[in-house]
């Protein structure tokens, strides 16, 4: 049914210059809008990525269109970043998605608006070096605000906890399983949410788009 359609998106696509891009967001609502939007957003930040080098620039147009070209359109979070594979620069721009978790440990920024929030926002870009084995984890509000324990969200610590628990030699598929499996509540009385995770490992300076 259109109800069970989600309204996450991920992508994960190369770019010149020995770069990786990769994004994770999540658009208030579900069903088919909310799905629509997310496939027009990752259509129209793919091509975005090809005219600006800078995830801020990119971030910023797209909050244009959904500010003043779309109407009525629902706030969007999204969390767009660069892997520079020569040195493992990560360069990122987080438009009011949940922090990432990069190597045990949760990067927070000060806050900056979702997508349609505010009209004209000015976005920055952040920046952080990568070291061989580095991780980056990424997870929607389906994981973080899915039950926890005395009836408390699982929350970003509670995220953290899992990674830390779970080893920095845990593969990708493992890690993100198990981090999935904290939005599966069983809770007949709890409306699930979209979850989904992405792990991103870097494996070092390298010459070919197989770092990561």
């Amino acid at each position: 049914s259109a109800r069970q359609v989600g309204g996450d998106l991920y992508d994960l696509f190369a770019l010149p210059g020995n770069r990786v891009a990769f994004a994770l967001g999540d658009t208030c609502g579900k069903g088919m809008g909310a799905a629509l939007l997310m496939v027009q957003t990752v259509t129209a930040l793919r091509s975005l990525a090809a005219l600006y080098e800078s995830p801020s620039q990119c971030i910023a147009h797209l909050n244009h269109l959904a500010t003043t070209v779309a109407y009525d359109v629902p706030l969007t979070t999204l969390f767009y970043g660069i892997v520079h594979l020569d040195d493992g620069r990560l360069v990122y721009c987080n438009a009011g998605h949940p922090a990432p978790i990069i190597d045990g440990e949760i990067v927070r920024t000060p806050a900056q608006p979702s997508l349609g929030a505010v009209d004209d926002a000015q976005y920055r870009d952040d920046e952080i070096t990568l070291r061989p084995g580095s991780t980056v984890v990424l997870v929607s509000d389906g994981v973080t605000e899915a039950p926890g324990q005395e009836s408390r969200f699982v929350g970003l610590d509670g995220v953290l906890r899992e990674v830390r628990d779970a080893g920095a030699g845990i593969s990708a598929r493992d890690l993100v399983e198990r981090l999935l499996a904290l939005s599966q509540t069983g809770d007949a009385d709890f409306e699930e949410d979209d979850a989904t995770v992405a792990m991103v490992r870097y494996r070092g300076p390298s010459t070919d788009r197989k770092s990561t």
